[in-house]
């Protein structure tokens, strides 16, 4: 199964609008369309990439994202908004849902500025890892 067809939807699955005063308040969505298109520099790519492959937007509405990664194990997508301390999980059918608040600080403890998970991966056995500035 080739996964990056899919991996090339996650990089715009975080179409990142920034909120400045005096916007709606914070309501990430899911969204839709496509953005740009595929640069072919290397022949080589048409192995991983099929022809008709665009780089779709999944959600729009947050503050600035980080990840994304793909979860194997349940076909779904997480991603964090650092600065609001969720991560978001997107999966094609269902949309997007807050996967888990906070990500990162809890307000225990430390100022918590850069408050939310930022950076996310997958281990060998399928479980996601997650960097943080939290307590």
């Amino acid at each position: 199964m080739n996964l990056l067809p899919t991996f090339l939807t996650v990089l715009l699955a975080v179409a990142t609008l920034p909120i400045t005063a005096g916007e709606a308040p914070y309501a990430p969505k899911v969204a839709t369309g496509t953005l740009g298109k595929i640069d072919r520099r290397d022949p080589e790519i048409n192995h991983l990439l099929s022809p008709g492959a665009t780089l779709e937007i999944l959600a729009e509405g947050f503050d600035w994202s980080e990840g994304p990664v793909w979860m194997t194990r349940g076909a779904y997508l997480v991603f964090a908004d650092v600065p609001k301390n969720v991560l978001w999980k997107w999966r094609e059918f269902e949309g997007l849902t807050e996967y888990l608040k906070p990500s990162g600080f809890t307000g225990r403890s430390g100022s918590g500025s850069e408050s939310g998970a930022n950076g996310l991966t997958v281990d060998n056995d399928g479980r996601l890892i997650l960097c943080q500035h939290g307590d």
